[in-house]
């Protein structure tokens, strides 16, 4: 994220933005996609069908995945490492689910 300091050409007043980079999947057809925090959690929620799993749990998970991905700073992700950022955090969650 970069933050930064603005000044309205009206008021004058002073504000900070913070923008974030737009990550993109880049899938093994070669399509590009925007990333989806939301796609993430619907794939471990297959996963972890009929497990004591909530969806505090879930949306968990999906923060903390997107957030270990915009740690690497690359805006453009293969699918494949999306698949291998969500393996640590699920065999934390549920290790049955994992296993799936």
């Amino acid at each position: 994220a970069i933050r930064r300091r603005r000044q309205c050409p009206v008021c004058e007043r002073r504000f900070t933005t913070i923008e974030r980079m737009q990550m993109t999947v880049h899938k093994r057809n070669g399509i590009e996609e925007p990333f989806s925090r939301d796609k993430v959690i619907r794939g471990v929620r297959n996963a972890c069908k009929g497990r004591p799993v909530t969806d505090a749990d879930l949306a968990l998970l999906g923060q903390r995945v997107e957030d270990g991905l915009r740690a690497r700073g690359v805006a453009e992700i293969p699918s494949d490492e999306i698949g291998l950022a969500i393996l640590g955090p699920l065999r934390e969650l549920d290790p049955i689910a994992y296993l799936r």
